[in-house]
Parts: structure tokens; sequence; C-alpha cells
């Protein structure tokens, strides 16, 4: 894939090691590999977000939405409940929404059932996560 880059002066591929952990092929210096931080994926994180926040946002059975990433992806954290287990599966079923909408980008979603925190889901949510606001204030 083309990504658009061009490195000054030389016409070979250069590898590109995306955030989410894909290596791509694109034009530059022979086998250099760099990682591309780009506002696309800053785009993608907020839609991600947004989508979800959509598809959630007046489920009462959800607290709070977060998310964060890493170099291998993204991560969203649903913090719920107390959920029964049909609850829960139903929510691990935004997967396919997700899967649908954003072919090929590496994320994972945990669902934080209150019942198994007995002090409280929030602290399972990584550190340096940002909240994504669920319903109109």
């Amino acid at each position: 894939m083309d990504m658009g880059f061009r490195h000054p002066g030389s016409g070979g591929a250069l590898t590109v090691r995306s955030l989410y952990g894909r290596r791509e092929s694109c034009y530059g210096s022979p086998g250099r590999e760099v990682d591309v931080i780009a506002v696309a994926a800053t785009e993608t994180r907020q839609e991600m977000g947004r989508v979800l926040a959509e598809a959630i946002g007046q489920d009462p059975a959800v607290n709070e939405l977060w998310v964060s990433e890493n170099y291998d992806g993204l991560y969203f954290w649903l913090v719920a409940g107390p959920l029964d287990d049909e609850d829960e599966l139903r929510l691990y079923g935004l997967y396919d929404l997700l899967d649908e909408r954003f072919p090929g980008i590496d994320y994972q979603l945990h669902v934080l059932n209150e019942r198994h925190y007995p002090n409280g889901a929030r602290p399972g949510v990584l550190h340096g996560a940002d909240r994504v606001p669920l319903r109109a204030s």
C-alpha cells in the first residue's frame, strides 16, 4: 500500500510499521522501518469511539467508555453493570459492529463487568485511557 511517503532521492521500498502493528510497504529507503503515527490514526480512534458511544449511549447497563492506544492497536474499555452473562455477551457483540465498520483495524474491546469487581471496575481501565462521552450532557 502506498501511503504517500517518499524519501528524497530514493525510489526504493520503505517498510512502515503502522501505529497498529501492521507493516506496510511504501516508497523510500530500502530496508528501512519507521513508526508512523498519523492524523489518520487519531481520526480512527475518535471515529471508533463515536460509533461505540452511539451504539451504547442509551444502554443503562453501560456506565463509562474509555479508549487507549498502544503500538499494537486500540483498546476500548466498557465499564458496565453489574451484568448477567447474557448482557455481558451482548456487549461483546459490539465486536461485530466495529469489525464491519472498521475492517483491518487492530483493537480490543474489554467489558469490565462490575459484578466481577467488588471495589468497582474502573481500576481495570488502562492508566492513561481517555474517557469517551456516552450521553449528551
